[in-house]
């Protein structure tokens, strides 16, 4: 079971009671934090939703997912990725 801490604050914060089922959803919240809409730009955790949105059928997000994937370092990549991984079990 995937505890509440192992999973970043982003997928958290200001989310309670909010339900999405379309990947054009997580699109658009990852787009946000990738391209700084509105808030500082945070690739990790644009990263993590824009896969999360592919994962489910967006080609939008997987599109742009590969205009930033080489802007992140590779440790933050991997735990990008290792934070997926927690998510997609949870889900």
């Amino acid at each position: 079971m995937v505890q509440h801490s192992d999973i970043p604050a982003v997928f958290h914060a200001g989310l309670d009671g909010v339900c999405f089922s379309d990947p054009e959803d997580f699109y658009a919240i990852g787009r946000i934090y990738a391209l700084g809409e509105g808030r500082p730009t945070d690739l990790f955790a644009g990263y993590v939703w824009l896969r999360y949105a592919a994962a489910r059928g967006s080609r939008r997000a997987a599109r742009l997912l590969r205009e930033i994937a080489g802007e992140l370092e590779q440790p933050t990549l991997r735990r990008a990725r290792r934070t997926l991984r927690l998510i997609m079990g949870s889900a």
